[in-house]
């Protein structure tokens, strides 16, 4: 007689299938290849994120972690957040230079199967302990600062604006830096150590009020990026701001 399993040890998957289904509705989206579809896709990556954020919460606060969720949980990210962002990217304007274009699509999805492979690694040596910083831009920010590039660009700009600012160079360029980000050693914080301190939650409100403001009075994808593309440089200019530090550190580990 089989044992049943609890829901609760269930329910953190869920969120992680419901983030590979809208994964896979993206690239579908994408590969009609009109505006409409890119834009259903963007939104998409978008849900798929945030479903993502949340099955790790759940299974720390209902104790259910496992190395099945996190395994299943690296599949579904490199679906939703390296192939359709991939996808995304080839029919936004990377198809426009032709095999250099499939590259680059191929180099962004590659880069974050290689970000998920070190990050599990990395996850399992440090079974008993949680860092305080990701070795490298995590998948999600990187599919997150693809989309809401797209998104704030179609809303805000022109049909001639973008025909100017989306060349195949840009193009590639972008995807060149942002899968780059995703394999350095650039170090990204994590903010799991972080207190609910009163000067914590002042400036967590502060985020939140200028983030409403922005989606008001300019509009929501605008918001979406600064948030995304502050974290993304947050990385490079903590590495440069504590250059000697990580130096440091380095060399401490070697010996």
């Amino acid at each position: 007689m089989r044992r049943k399993i609890p829901i609760i040890y269930v329910l953190p998957n869920l969120f992680t299938i419901s983030s590979l289904v809208l994964g896979i509705y993206a690239i579908i989206s994408a590969s009609a290849g009109t505006v409409r579809g890119l834009i259903t896709a963007a939104i998409a990556i978008c849900f798929s994120i945030l479903f993502d954020s949340m099955d790790g919460r759940v299974a720390r606060l209902t104790k259910t972690e496992s190395l099945f969720g996190m395994q299943l949980d690296s599949l579904a990210d490199l679906v939703a957040f390296g192939v359709a962002p991939a996808f995304l990217l080839y029919k936004w304007g990377l198809y426009d230079v032709g095999i250099l274009g499939i590259a680059a699509a191929a180099m962004f999805a590659t880069c974050g199967a290689l970000r998920l492979a070190r990050f599990n690694v990395i996850a399992l040596r440090n079974s008993k302990q949680s860092s305080e910083y990701f070795v490298g831009l995590p998948i999600p920010g990187g599919a997150g600062i693809v989309v809401s590039l797209f998104l704030t660009m179609n809303h805000s700009f022109t049909a001639s604006e973008l025909y100017t600012l989306n060349t195949p160079v840009n193009m590639v360029i972008f995807t060149a830096i942002v899968s780059y980000l995703m394999v350095s050693n650039i170090r990204y914080p994590t903010f799991k150590h972080v207190r609910p301190t009163p000067k914590n939650f002042s400036v967590t409100v502060l985020i939140l009020i200028a983030t409403i403001y922005v989606s008001v009075v300019i509009n929501l994808p605008v918001a979406l990026f600064s948030l995304i593309g502050i974290y993304t440089l947050l990385g490079p200019v903590m590495e440069v701001m504590f250059y000697k530090k990580r130096k440091e550190e380095v060399i401490k580990e070697e010996f």
